[in-house]
């Protein structure tokens, strides 16, 4: 059995996710240096932020609600309760202790595993159709799919005839072939607390993917919390894609106040998911590898190349972070 899930730009939980990103990336983009260590949660369609940032120079409020209301639209009441302190020192690179790992496979052309794939573009199918707030979670086994939804649409058949187009595909050896969906409804409930993710990894990867406790939404871009786990995903993409594996998961462990990691571990395998014949398991480059692909990944955040708000909402659109 193999299963993920996905959520649309417009349910709470994301909705929450994206203000959280559009705040920071607001700041990023006015070359406003700072510290941060927020999250944002929901109910009722009231967005209250909380948390602390130390920055060199503080946003008023009415300019990051805007901000925020570009991407989510209006009709949500933003509450920013974030305590926001200038900072006068020097902002310097902050490292916390944690073990960050990134994973990527060749089942789809995103590098991605094939049910998490599954997941997300059920998601942006039913989303581009119908434009409302949906979980999509996919379970498969073999040619049988079994799919549990989150909305609040009133025409459940409409929803159930998008998914039937979905799983019909020509029995050609391209795509995985599904017997008659199996689908299971629920409410996404106003009464309910929704909040801000703080493991995004699981989220780009799936569950079967290879990963480990990680922060990132909320977090600054002097912390390793924000760009480690963009550093092993480029990691692992890169190796895959230059050894030609079918899979490859990358391990970087962290001590506090070391700009570098003290393991940088790399696993892979050249003929199958889930073949033991052609694993391997070595040790990276920390001296010298590592460096070099934290400076791309950190390239890529300040060019724009890598769109934090965009990443929330839909995960990576191909290999390459």
């Amino acid at each position: 059995m193999k299963t993920s899930y996905f959520l649309s730009p417009k349910h709470p939980s994301k909705i929450c996710d994206i203000a959280v990103e559009v705040l920071l990336d607001y700041y990023r983009k006015q070359d406003i240096d700072f510290y941060s260590d927020i999250f944002s949660f929901i109910k009722n369609d009231q967005i209250i932020i909380e948390g602390r940032m130390d920055t060199s120079s503080p946003i008023a409020d009415v300019e990051l609600v805007e901000e925020i209301q570009k991407e989510i639209g209006t009709e949500y009441t933003i509450i920013n309760n974030v305590v926001t302190e200038q900072y006068e020192g020097d902002f310097v690179e902050k490292t916390f202790s944690g073990i960050y790992l990134g994973y990527s496979c060749v089942e789809v052309d995103e590098f991605i595993p094939f049910e998490h794939q599954e997941a997300k573009s059920l998601t942006k199918l039913i989303y581009d159709r119908l434009d409302i707030a949906i979980k999509v979670q996919v379970h498969i086994n073999g040619n049988r799919l079994a799919i549990s939804l989150e909305h609040n649409h009133d025409n459940l058949e409409e929803i159930d005839e998008i998914i039937r187009e979905f799983a019909e595909r020509p029995d050609d050896g391209t795509a995985n072939v599904y017997n008659e969906p199996e689908i299971y409804h629920s409410e996404i409930r106003n009464d309910v607390v929704y909040k801000s993710t703080d493991s995004i990894t699981s989220t780009f990867y799936g569950p079967r993917a290879w990963y480990g406790e990680v922060d990132f939404i909320g977090s600054d871009f002097l912390s390793n919390k924000r760009i480690s786990h963009l550093i092993v995903r480029e990691i692992a993409n890169d190796y895959a894609k230059l050894r030609n594996l079918s899979y490859c998961a990358v391990e970087l462990d962290f001590t506090d106040g070391d700009p570098r990691p003290i393991h940088f571990g790399i696993k892979g395998n050249t003929n199958g998911i889930h073949l033991e014949n052609g694993t391997f398991f070595e040790f990276g480059d920390i001296e010298n590898e590592y460096p070099q692909y934290k400076q791309k990944v950190i390239d890529k955040i300040k060019s724009g190349e890598i769109n934090i708000v965009e990443i929330a909402k839909w995960g990576f659109e191909d290999m390459s972070i």
